[in-house]
Parts: C-alpha cells; sequence; structure tokens
C-alpha cells in the first residue's frame, strides 16, 4: 500500500488495519467516536515515535499493523477456546511466556 504523506498517522494506521481486517472496523469506530482531541494529539504522537523505533529496527508500520492484527487474532482464538473448554491455553506465567517469547509466535 502506497502512503499519503499527508495522511496523519493514525489515519493510516486505522485504514491499514480496516483494509486487512474490516471485521474490527465496528468496534473500532465505536471506541474512537468516544475520544477527544487530546486523545487523536497523543495517538499521533505515540505513532510518531513508534514509527522512529520501527525504522530504526528496520521494521515499518505496516509490519506494526500486521503484529496488530496477529495478536487480535491470537487473542480471539484464545478467547474461543477458553469459551469452548473453560480453560485458558497458557494455565502459568511460564507457559504464557514461553509461547509469547520463545516459540515463534510473535513472527508475522
Amino acid at each position: 500500500m502506497e502512503r499519503n504523506i499527508r495522511m496523519s498517522n493514525v489515519e493510516f494506521v486505522i485504514n491499514s488495519i480496516y483494509e486487512k481486517s474490516p471485521f474490527q472496523k465496528k468496534k473500532i469506530e465505536s471506541f474512537l467516536d468516544n475520544q477527544d482531541d487530546i486523545f487523536f494529539h497523543e495517538f499521533e504522537n505515540f505513532l510518531s515515535e513508534y514509527i522512529q523505533y520501527l525504522n530504526k529496527n528496520d521494521m515499518t508500520i505496516e509490519y506494526g499493523v500486521d503484529a496488530y492484527l496477529k495478536m487480535v487474532n491470537n487473542m480471539f482464538k484464545s478467547h474461543m477456546k477458553f469459551m469452548r473448554t473453560g480453560r485458558y491455553q497458557a494455565v502459568s506465567a511460564e507457559d504464557a511466556f514461553n509461547e509469547v517469547f520463545l516459540a515463534n509466535s510473535l513472527s508475522i
């Protein structure tokens, strides 16, 4: 996706999420509709710093969006499994650590 330079970081990230995962649009819009100008200003500042961090580590904001979507998808799968079984996939902090940091679950 080619980035429009005049588009704010917030608009770019939100539009990227909507494009890649349209089912999230209603929930995100509902959340954003209740935010004030201060929120959007702080969100824009956060994204500017986050993009600088990503760039220094040879990553792009698109990578950040994809990582966010993978995290949301993993959380949804865990929630569905909990609803079926009544148990969380990770039963201890050690299990959770291993799942997140050691099992290649962060590679997107």
